[in-house]
Order: C-alpha cells, then sequence, then structure tokens
C-alpha cells in the first residue's frame, strides 16, 4: 500500500489529504485538549493555585503531538505537500502547547514541561528545513492554493512566502534555546534529585509553606485582572487558530473522505481528547466544590500538597486566626 500524505490527484488540482495530521478526529482532539486547558488556567487562577486540575491531560497532549511530529517529518522526506501540512498542523499544536504550560506548575510537571520542550524544540527547529529547501515541494503548476488569515489569501504569495521563511529563522533560534533550557531543566530535576537527595529538601521547603499559608493571603484582585485578561487573549488566538485551520481546508476542498470520523485513526486521538477534557473538567469542579465546602465548614484555611490528583489529594485544613486566639 503506497504511503498517504497530502498530495494532488494527478489528473486534477484536487488536493487530497492526509487524515493522521488533520483528519477530523485528530483536529477535534486538539480544540478539546485546547479549551481543556484553559479550564484549567481559569481554575488555577479563580483557586489562587490551590489546585491544578490538567492531569494526564497533559500526557495525552504530548504523546499525540509527537505522534504528529513523526508523520510531519516522514511525510516532508517522502515529497509530501509539506508547506501546506505544516501550515495547518503547527499553529494548533503551538497555542495548545502554549496554553498548557501556563496551566502546569513547573515544580509539580518538570517532568511533562521537559518533553514539552524536546517537542517544541523539534518542531521549531525543523522549520527553516521546511521553509527554506521545501517550500514548493508537492505544489502542481497551474492550481492554486488558498489559505485564510481574515480572508483569502494565497499561500505562494512573495510577501507571505518571505515572512514564513523569516519567522522560521526566528523559530528554529527559539527552539534551540528551549531545547537548552528542557536539557538543563532535566539535569536538575533528574541529576540534583538523585545525587543530592532533593526530596528531604522539598519536604523541608513545603513544611514552610504549609506555615505561610496560615496567613491571610494580600489582596490580588490586579493581578487576577491581568490574568483573565491573558486567558481572553489566549482563547481568541486559539479560535482564530482553529478558524484558520478549517477554513484553509474549506477553500482547498481537502478531500478526507478515505479516512471518514468513524475510523480507527479518527477515533482514537477524538476519544483521547475527549476523556481528557472530561477528566480536567470533572478535576476542576470536584476539587473547587471540596476546597470551598471545607473552608466554609471550618472556617479557616486550606492548603493542598503538590499532588492534587482527585483519588490521591489530601486536604490540609489550618484554623483561621480567629479561632486560635
Amino acid at each position: 500500500m503506497p504511503l498517504q500524505f497530502t498530495s494532488y490527484d494527478p489528473d486534477s488540482c484536487q488536493l487530497i489529504g492526509e487524515p493522521d495530521l488533520y483528519g477530523p478526529g485528530v483536529r477535534v482532539s486538539y480544540y478539546l485538549f485546547f479549551f481543556a486547558t484553559l479550564l484549567a488556567i481559569l481554575t488555577r487562577i479563580l483557586r489562587e493555585r490551590k489546585i491544578e486540575p490538567l492531569g494526564d491531560c497533559a500526557k495525552a497532549i504530548n504523546i499525540l503531538t509527537f505522534s504528529i511530529l513523526v508523520i510531519l517529518i516522514r511525510n516532508t522526506a517522502s515529497g509530501s505537500f509539506a508547506a501546506l501540512e505544516w501550515f495547518l498542523t503547527y499553529p494548533v499544536i503551538l497555542v495548545t502547547f502554549i496554553s498548557t504550560c501556563f496551566a502546569l506548575r513547573v515544580r509539580d510537571n518538570a517532568g511533562i514541561l521537559i518533553c514539552f520542550g524536546f517537542v517544541l524544540a523539534l518542531l521549531t527547529c525543523i522549520q527553516p528545513w521546511l521553509y527554506w529547501s521545501r517550500m514548493y515541494q508537492g505544489s502542481k503548476e497551474g492550481c492554486t492554493v488558498s489559505y485564510w488569515f481574515f480572508g483569502i489569501r494565497n499561500f505562494f504569495g512573495p510577501t507571505w512566502t518571505t515572512f514564513f521563511r523569516v519567522v522560521s529563522i526566528i523559530f528554529c533560534v527559539a527552539g534551540a534555546v528551549i531545547f537548552v533550557f528542557s536539557v538543563i531543566l532535566a539535569f536538575f530535576h533528574l541529576g540534583w534529585r538523585v545525587l543530592f537527595h532533593l526530596e528531604d529538601m522539598e519536604k523541608a521547603a513545603q513544611a514552610e509553606v504549609d506555615i505561610i499559608d496560615r496567613a491571610p493571603a494580600p489582596p490580588v484582585k490586579k493581578r487576577k485582572v491581568l490574568k483573565l485578561l491573558g486567558v481572553a487573549v489566549l482563547l481568541f488566538v486559539g479560535i482564530v487558530t482553529m478558524i484558520m485551520m478549517e477554513q484553509t481546508i474549506r477553500v482547498n476542498n481537502i478531500d478526507l473522505s478515505s479516512t471518514p470520523f468513524d475510523s480507527t485513526s479518527q477515533l482514537i486521538p477524538f476519544l483521547t481528547g475527549l476523556f481528557s477534557f472530561l477528566s480536567t473538567v470533572w478535576s476542576c469542579f470536584s476539587l473547587s466544590k471540596g476546597i470551598a465546602i471545607l473552608v466554609k465548614k471550618t472556617g479557616g484555611y486550606t492548603s493542598l500538597p503538590s499532588s492534587t490528583h482527585p483519588s490521591t489529594t489530601a486536604l490540609k485544613t489550618f484554623p483561621s486566626p480567629a479561632s486560635e486566639g
């Protein structure tokens, strides 16, 4: 069976798509991932970082994104319409990665963030190879390709081609920085933990944090408003990215009929995204409700340990200053 990738029909200008990269199940899964991360960010802001509900959703994003990266590299090396494939997949991956990083704390999720760093570094460092040596690979003379960005535009317009190439260099440098940072973070998180027994130091630090949590927190309304504004900006960028992806597929009439939504290659990512989203929603509301009820009953302050999975979380309560008196 020949390898399937984005290409033209030999007898026409009909584009044959690659469902494993941007089929309906894959697209919906990333949309669900994105909204799950936004919900997790909102929960952290409103609960002042006392809970972290994203859980295994971040791991699912890492696994699916790495799989897509492997397919992208394989297709690009095999002669696919590489620029179009990367244009359809890279923006939605990038915005999902950014929102996920905002939803996670480095201290509690260093391993996940290290994996994120390596995958994102690979995605960005490959950009110059794509846009400088394989920009027109897979295109067909006489066939027009367009993309949507607040209007329908020519994919190979000289201005945008130059823009893509310049941005690819910037992204490559940023990817190298992310890679170096990930290596350093991996060394500190794994190497020092083994060499210097950081578990004991972390326990002592956590004890100090628990003591600090007894004191009333200063007003942070202004900071919270700024964070909520950041979430609104991230939501806008995410929605624009989704529309850009859907409209680009529509205006080019990309044929994805070879792999329908109910096929295995679409159901697996879709169900992964769906259950990750539902798990995040459940964690947000169940943990938030648990904290609110506990504070209401005790009239005290609460502190959560670093592991905040619903099945393993044990809430610690401290008496309020009034009750101590």
